[in-house]
């Protein structure tokens, strides 16, 4: 499968941009940029400040490539199917400490804030002791997501 940046070209035409302006506006290099022009694999990160500076959601772009795999679309309907969500957060935070305004104030105060700015409903936030630094979100549309944080 060959990698198309379609999408990005139709989104600059869209919003009247020109490579070089998408350049200077994503803060990339020249050389990412004419990577992208002929379809060459670029890093990560490149594709974080373009979706940043042209307003697009990366995450939802990442699922949505994602499915055109059909062993992939299996493979989610069998994690979902055998999963029971609620146990698994009940397992996960079973040893978690709920960050709020009386546990951990000084990380806490940050998150009203940042979900106010994004229009979000403040989550649940939970601190779990592990040797790996990770966080992630869990959570589905019947539930509140929820936060863990490692460290």
């Amino acid at each position: 499968m060959s990698i198309s940046y379609k999408k990005l070209w139709k989104m600059m035409i869209d919003k009247n941009l020109r490579k070089t302006e998408l350049t200077h506006l994503a803060g990339i290099s020249t050389n990412a940029m004419a990577k992208l022009g002929r379809n060459e694999d670029v890093r990560v990160k490149t594709l974080e400040k373009l979706c940043t500076s042209l307003s697009c959601d990366l995450d939802q772009e990442t699922f949505e490539a994602m499915n055109a795999f059909p062993k992939f679309v299996k493979l989610r309907e069998a994690y979902i199917a055998n999963v029971d969500e609620i146990a698994a957060k009940i397992d996960l935070l079973s040893t978690a400490i709920r960050i709020s305004d009386r546990q951990f104030p000084e990380v806490y105060k940050h998150l009203p804030p940042i979900c106010e700015k994004l229009d979000i409903p403040v989550p649940e936030i939970y601190y779990v002791r592990s040797k790996e630094l990770n966080a992630w979100t869990g959570g589905s549309t019947v539930y509140l997501p929820y936060l863990p944080a490692c460290g």
